[in-house]
C-alpha cells in the first residue's frame, strides 16, 4: 500500500461520514493486519468500521488496540461499545468496569455500563453514580451523562422521582448548551404536509420499481428497534440498520437554483418535489446494496426521522414498503425525554418543546396515512406488538408479503449487531412494563401533557 495507513483512514472516515459505508469498508479492509502494532490506528480503524455498523471487525481492532495499551481506558470503553452492538453485554460490562478503574471520572463508560442490564437492589451503581454526580470538577456534558445513568438506575430500583429529577437535571443542563428553536423544526414539518401532497407527489415521474426496501420509521424510543428486530429475524430480510442514505441521496439531487445562495429549510421543502424520482430510488439502492442485481431479500431500513420523507419515498420507490411505529404519546415522548439522543432530536431536551414538536409529528403523520396507499404505508403500535408479539408479527410478515418463521417470536436470540439506543433492550424477552410508566409522573410530566393537548387519549388527561 503506498498510502500511508493513517491517511487512507482518514479518507475512509469522510466516506462513512457521507453514508458511503461500502466504499469505507473496502478501502480499509486492508489495514488491521498492516496496524496490529499500532493501538492509535487500531482504534481508528475500530472506529470507521463501528461507523459502517461493521462491528464484529470493529471488535477485533479494538481488542487488539486494548491489548496493546491496557491502561488506555478510550480503548476498553470503545471495546465495550462494539461489545454491546453484538449483544455481549457481560463482555461489555467488563470493558466498562475495566474503563472505570483506569478513569473514575469516565462518566460515558458509567452511562454504558448502566444500560447493559436491569439493576437490582443487590446489584446495582448507584452509590458510585451518587459520588461522581457530586464531583464539582467535572465537564457539562459529562455531569449529564453521569446524571442519565443514576436516573435509568433509579428507574429500575423504582425510585420514580429520583429517576426523574436526575433526568430533568441532565435534559435542563444538555439543552441549555444548544442553539436551538422547537419553532423551526415545526415550521418544516407543517410546510411537508402543506406541499407534499398527493397531488405534488403524482406529479413527479414514476420512481424506481424495487419492491426491496422496507423503511420502519417513528419518533426515537417509540418502538422502531423493536419492529426492526422483529423483521429481521425473518431469513428473508437484511437490515442496513439506521442510515442517512435516503437524506443524502435526496440532498445530492436537490437543484439548486442560486449559487451565491444557499436554499433555505423551506426551500428544500420545495425543490425535493423537482427531483428525478426514479434516479433518487436508483441511487438510494445502488448505496444500501452495492453490487445487487435487484432480486433476493427485502432491504430494511431503520432510520427513524425517514417519517419526513415518507411521501417522497413512496414516489421514488412506489413498491416500497413504510412500517410507521406509533406508541402512546406521553409514553412515546416521556421515553425520548429520558434518552441521551443526538442528532436531529433537539427537541426532545423540555417537555414542552417536546409537547410541542409532537403535536407537528401527528399532524405530519396524520398527512401521510390520508395521502399514501395502505399497500405502502401501515401504522404499527408499539402496545399491539408488546402485548401480542405472535399476532403482531403474523400481521408484519403478512404486509411484507413474507411467509411465516419462528424466528421473528424469539428476536432477542440473534445475533444480528444493533447500536441504537435500545441495544441492550432488545437482548431480552419482550417485556410489558414500559407501557403506562409516565402515570408514576403525572405531577412532573404535567408541561409534556399540557403541550400535548389534544393528543393525549380523553381517559389519560387531567
Amino acid at each position: 500500500m503506498d498510502e500511508r495507513p493513517q491517511e487512507v483512514i482518514r479518507r475512509a472516515a469522510q466516506l462513512a461520514s457521507q453514508g458511503l459505508s461500502s466504499s469505507a469498508v473496502s478501502l480499509i479492509e486492508p489495514l488491521p493486519a498492516i496496524c496490529r502494532g499500532q493501538p492509535a490506528l487500531m482504534s481508528n480503524l475500530g472506529s470507521v468500521f463501528s461507523m459502517c455498523n461493521a462491528f464484529e471487525e470493529a471488535r477485533n481492532c479494538y481488542e487488539v488496540a486494548a491489548n496493546g495499551e491496557p491502561s488506555n481506558p478510550t480503548y476498553l470503553y470503545n471495546l465495550a461499545t462494539a461489545q454491546r452492538a453484538l449483544g455481549l453485554l457481560t463482555e461489555a460490562e467488563a470493558s466498562c468496569d475495566r474503563a472505570i478503574g483506569l478513569n473514575a471520572a469516565d462518566a460515558q463508560a458509567y452511562f454504558l455500563r448502566s444500560d447493559l442490564r436491569v439493576q437490582t437492589p443487590e446489584r446495582n451503581h448507584v452509590a458510585e453514580l451518587e459520588a461522581l454526580v457530586q464531583r464539582g470538577a467535572l465537564r457539562p456534558e459529562a455531569r449529564v451523562l453521569a446524571l442519565y445513568a443514576l436516573a435509568k438506575e433509579y428507574e429500575d430500583l423504582e425510585r420514580w422521582d429520583e429517576s426523574f429529577e436526575s433526568v430533568k437535571r441532565a435534559a435542563d443542563t444538555h439543552r441549555s448548551q444548544l442553539r436551538y428553536d422547537v419553532g423551526d423544526d415545526i415550521r418544516i414539518l407543517d410546510r411537508i404536509v402543506q406541499a407534499h401532497t398527493a397531488d405534488a407527489l403524482g406529479r413527479m415521474a414514476p420512481g424506481h420499481r424495487d419492491a426491496a426496501p422496507v423503511f420502519v420509521v417513528g419518533l426515537p424510543r417509540s418502538g422502531t428497534t423493536l419492529v426492526e428486530r422483529i423483521v429481521q429475524s425473518h431469513s428473508g430480510v437484511i437490515s442496513v440498520g439506521e442510515r442517512i442514505d435516503f437524506a443524502a441521496e435526496l440532498s445530492r439531487r436537490i437543484p439548486h437554483t442560486s449559487r451565491s445562495r444557499r436554499p433555505s429549510p423551506d426551500d428544500l421543502v420545495d425543490l425535493s418535489l423537482k427531483v428525478s424520482a426514479a434516479e433518487l430510488g436508483a441511487s438510494y439502492m445502488a448505496r444500501v446494496t452495492p453490487g445487487r442485481d435487484g432480486a433476493g431479500a427485502r432491504i430494511l431500513d431503520k432510520m427513524p426521522i425517514n417519517y419526513l420523507y415518507c411521501g417522497l419515498i413512496h414516489a421514488a420507490l412506489p413498491q416500497a414498503k413504510i412500517l410507521s411505529v406509533r406508541r402512546h404519546p406521553i409514553d412515546s415522548c416521556y421515553a425520548a425525554y429520558k434518552a441521551y439522543l443526538t442528532g436531529p432530536y433537539a427537541f426532545t431536551y423540555k417537555l414542552d418543546e417536546l409537547g410541542t414538536y409532537y403535536q407537528a409529528y401527528q399532524r405530519l403523520i396524520d398527512h401521510w396515512r390520508a395521502i399514501l396507499p395502505p399497500d405502502a404505508y401501515q401504522e404499527v403500535w408499539y402496545e399491539d406488538v408488546v402485548r401480542d408479539p405472535a399476532r403482531a408479527s403474523r400481521q408484519l410478515l403478512q404486509y411484507l408479503d413474507l411467509p411465516w418463521q419462528d424466528s421473528v417470536v424469539a428476536f432477542h436470540a440473534s445475533n444480528a449487531a444493533s447500536a441504537t439506543a435500545s441495544a441492550a433492550q432488545i437482548r431480552r424477552p419482550i417485556y410489558s412494563t414500559s407501557i403506562g410508566k409516565w402515570k408514576r409522573l403525572r405531577h412532573q410530566l404535567a408541561p409534556l401533557m399540557s403541550a400535548l393537548g389534544s393528543t393525549v387519549p380523553a381517559e389519560d388527561r387531567p
